[in-house]
Order: C-alpha cells, then sequence, then structure tokens
C-alpha cells in the first residue's frame, strides 16, 4: 500500500501544481485528499488502497489540512519553465509557466506548423560523432533505420494557437541528440500523440517493443513527424496522430471521436501534442481488440498494452510528459469503478 499511496500523493501534488501553480496549496490539496483516502482504507479493513471506494474524498476531503512554511525558505516566486540553456524560448500570452524541471500542461485550440528547409548547424558539426554513435546503436539494435524526421526550430503560442517552423534531419542526428541529454542546440522534440480513452474512462498505454529505441517504455501511439506529414508546405500532426495510432493499435480515427483542440505538455525540449480520442467501447474491448491486431503484426511496435484507470497505474517506465497528462485528466475527472 506504502508505494500505492506514494504514487497517488505525487499524482495529486503534481496536478494541482501545474493547474494552480501554488506550491502551498497543492500540498495542501493533495495531503488531504490521501488523508481521507487512506482513513476510508483503514476503516474498510481492506490491504490495497480504496481509490475508487474514497474519490469523494479526492474531489472533496473531509478534513483540510494547511501547508506551513517551515524555516525561512523565502517567498514562492515564479521561475521560468524553460532554462535558457534547454531550448530556445516558448512564448505563449496567457498561461502561467511551471518551475524548471516540471513539465507544463494546458490546452490549445489548433496548430499552425510549417516546413522550413534550413541545415541544423548542431548535427552538421558533430557528423563524425553521430555517425559513430548511431553505428553502436545498430549493432545493439539492428532494426533501427536512418529515416528522415522533422524537428520543430521556432516556436510561438500566441491567442491560442501554437506557431511553428520544422526543420528536417536525419534519424540519427535525432537519436543522438536525445543521448546526449538533449542539450541546446535551436531544436525542440515536437510530435503529436494519441490519448486513448474508453468508455468507462481509462487511457490505453503502448509498452514499446524489445527491437524499439525505447524498448520498454510505456507511452502513448504516437511518433516523430516526418516528410510524409508534409502537406502543401505544412507539417499536418492530425495526420501523423492518425497513422501513428492505425500502425500501433490497429485501430482508425474513425472508432472515436476526437477532443477538440490538443493538450500541450512542455518539458524543457520535449513537447507533446496529445489528441484525446474517446472511444464508444470500453477499456476491456478496447484491450483485446488492439492485442489481437499486435499477434496478427509479424513486427508489432508495440509488445503490450497498459491499461490506467488512475494514479495507482503509473508507472516508472512512463515518460514525464505521459505522467503530466494523466495527473491533470485524473485530477479533473471522477475515477470509475469498471475494470
Amino acid at each position: 500500500m506504502q508505494g500505492e499511496a506514494g504514487d497517488a500523493v505525487a499524482a495529486l501534488f503534481f496536478a494541482h501544481y501545474l493547474r494552480d501553480g501554488k506550491l502551498a496549496e497543492a500540498l495542501s490539496r493533495a495531503a488531504s485528499s490521501i488523508f481521507g483516502v487512506l482513513a476510508k482504507t483503514a476503516k474498510s479493513g481492506a490491504r490495497e488502497i480504496q481509490l475508487i471506494a474514497a474519490q469523494d474524498q479526492i474531489v472533496r476531503p473531509s478534513r483540510i489540512f494547511t501547508a506551513q512554511t517551515l524555516g525561512s525558505l523565502g517567498a514562492e516566486r515564479d521561475t521560468p519553465a524553460l532554462a535558457s540553456f534547454e531550448a530556445p524560448p516558448l512564448s505563449h500570452d496567457d498561461h502561467a509557466p511551471g518551475p524548471i524541471g516540471v513539465p507544463s500542461v494546458f490546452h490549445v485550440d489548433r496548430l499552425d506548423l510549417s516546413f522550413v528547409p534550413k541545415p541544423w548547424a548542431w548535427a552538421e558539426k558533430r557528423r563524425a560523432e553521430i555517425d559513430a554513435l548511431f553505428a553502436d546503436m545498430r549493432r545493439k539494435k539492428p532494426a533501427l533505420w536512418n529515416g528522415r524526421v522533422l524537428l520543430m526550430h521556432r516556436q510561438m503560442i500566441e491567442h491560442g494557437v501554437l506557431r511553428g517552423e520544422f526543420i528536417e534531419t536525419d534519424y540519427a542526428s535525432f537519436v543522438a541528440w536525445k543521448h546526449l541529454g538533449r542539450p541546446h542546440a535551436e531544436v525542440r522534440d515536437c510530435f503529436s500523440a494519441a490519448a486513448i480513452q474508453s468508455s468507462d474512462g481509462a487511457f490505453l498505454l503502448g509498452v514499446m517493443g524489445a527491437h524499439t529505441f525505447n524498448a520498454g517504455k510505456v507511452y502513448f501511439p504516437c511518433g516523430t513527424p516526418d516528410p510524409n506529414d508534409i502537406v502543401v508546405g505544412k507539417v499536418d500532426f492530425e495526420h501523423s496522430v492518425r497513422r501513428e495510432l492505425l500502425e500501433e493499435t490497429g485501430l482508425a480515427m474513425d472508432d472515436f471521436t476526437p477532443e477538440p483542440g490538443w493538450t500541450m505538455v512542455v518539458d524543457g525540449s520535449l513537447i507533446g501534442q496529445i489528441k484525446v480520442v474517446r472511444a464508444r467501447e470500453s477499456a476491456k474491448a478496447l484491450h483485446a481488440r488492439i492485442l489481437a491486431f499486435l499477434a496478427r503484426d509479424t513486427r508489432p511496435e508495440l509488445a503490450d498494452i497498459r491499461v490506467v484507470y488512475g494514479p495507482g497505474d503509473f508507472d516508472q517506465a512512463m515518460p514525464r510528459y505521459v505522467t503530466a497528462f494523466l495527473a491533470s485528466r485524473f485530477a479533473t475527472q471522477p475515477l470509475r469503478a469498471a475494470r
């Protein structure tokens, strides 16, 4: 139960902090909620934390704990979401940034993304190092293919619209940049992802196959944009997310009702544009359909499917942008009991 309670506290605190940007308020709400949940769990005599049965305590805790400052830590202050050495600034007109190291989650109405051909100076200067690194990666994972990908070079949020420009590079340069810790290189890793939500409120994520670069990681169907996503000079994320959804899960966008706009998660130089797609089927039915598709595929990209009903299902293999998105969602919707 200790691990489950810790995951729940982290998710609740994270979600409240992302929403309001106030440390004391987020700590108070998280502590009050988990106290109520644990009190109900103890009263029930159950060995597992009762997140579903005590969901009223998550939304409206019966006892409120107030956070107090210990010592002279100084007043809270706003800190830019992105350090200058991490990536070029991301301007936005009406969203409060979070502190360095904490992903920011907010809604954008529309994407206006253009392709602007331009050499990537960082990669050109390190060509020999990149080639040697990728050759070593391919010796370990022969399935890696050095195709072409698109990276965001300029970006700005203005009145609910993300405007950006993309450049083209090779996959070897992209993964070398990631492998080296995403140093400042005048680019961002901006991609689309499909957050599959079942009729009973769960989210379905994929476990990456052993032959892939991100083997074992757990996240939504997604992919780095490539030249096939360029339509009349524009980088079409709607096209990209439909393709990745179909290729990885066998599910077509016609099976879902897409949520308007995008949920944007910014974590340093990573920008995930998440399209929530709501299904008419339960998590159990979707899980079975996707597993059947994977069984038919001779070389599936995914090794398994994880169903996430709440913070208790979070996994260390999930990237921070995924848990940030999920924490934000679960903090604003009631948990469902169906499994």
